[in-house]
């Protein structure tokens, strides 16, 4: 077979998927002209970010795709794309941040500098920590820690909703309390899944409620016979206009 370039043998492969969802590995490699350990390699780092999955019968080896799918999702428009940048550069700072950035400026370099976009930066221990809680929050697995607040505990706790905002906190069920509480993700000192726990969903209007009463990053108690203490200050005119505009949120 002659040589093709990677650029015309992952459209090639593309194509054939787009037209047939399953193929078998040598039928596949003949329909896009390369060897089979050329189109492995090529399938092998495409199913990193195209939902291809691989099956062995014996010797026989099938790559399918899930019905329905097609290659339009990763034909971005430049309008769009720019989009995508522009909140990637809003973003806390963090390695995974730049990286993106850097391999879409990397694509499109005639996109303006980002020099002048500030934005905050992670500490190490959120950027190290924040992946686990927000996997833990995706996939429903109960994340283990051992947390500081007061003192050093471990905890096991159900995450129900992630606030990536500096700093990064997290609202999740703690089944040692067996209530709602708000934890910051800097104060974690190490986290990792529980496989064998059983993840505890909230009521979402319960979630929703416990953030919005929220004040920067604090609630009340969500169970028991505690309640919500109601407070007020006073600032005359024309300072009062500045507090109204910078209140935290949840007041």
């Amino acid at each position: 077979m002659g040589r093709k370039s990677a650029v015309k043998t992952v459209s090639a492969i593309l194509a054939a998927i787009e037209r047939k969802h399953a193929w078998h590995q040598p039928e596949l490699a003949r329909a896009v002209g390369v060897t089979v350990p050329s189109l492995r390699k090529h399938l092998l780092e495409l199913s990193e970010i195209v939902p291809l999955a691989e099956r062995r019968d014996g010797q026989e080896v099938t790559w399918s795709l899930p019905r329905g799918w097609d290659a339009g999702g990763l034909r971005i428009q430049t309008a769009t794309l720019w989009k995508i940048i522009r909140v990637a550069a809003r973003a806390p700072r963090s390695k995974d941040r730049d990286d993106l950035l850097s391999w879409l400026l990397r694509k499109n370099p005639k996109f303006p500098s980002l020099g002048r976009i500030e934005s905050d930066i992670y500490s190490a221990g959120e950027e190290q920590r924040l992946p686990l809680v927000e996997d833990a929050a995706m996939k429903r697995r109960v994340l283990g820690m051992q947390y500081f607040s007061e003192t050093m505990r471990q905890r096991s706790v159900s995450v129900q909703r992630v606030l990536a905002q500096r700093p990064a906190r997290f609202v999740a069920f703690c089944h040692l309390r067996r209530e709602l509480r708000m934890f910051r993700v800097d104060r974690i000192q190490s986290a990792w899944a529980e496989q064998d726990a059983q993840f505890i969903d909230v009521a979402e209007a319960a979630v929703r409620g416990f953030v919005d009463r929220a004040v920067d990053g604090f609630a009340g108690a969500t169970t028991g016979d505690v309640r919500d203490d109601a407070c007020s200050f006073h600032v005359r005119d024309p300072e009062a206009r500045w507090v109204r505009g910078n209140l935290p949120s949840g007041m």
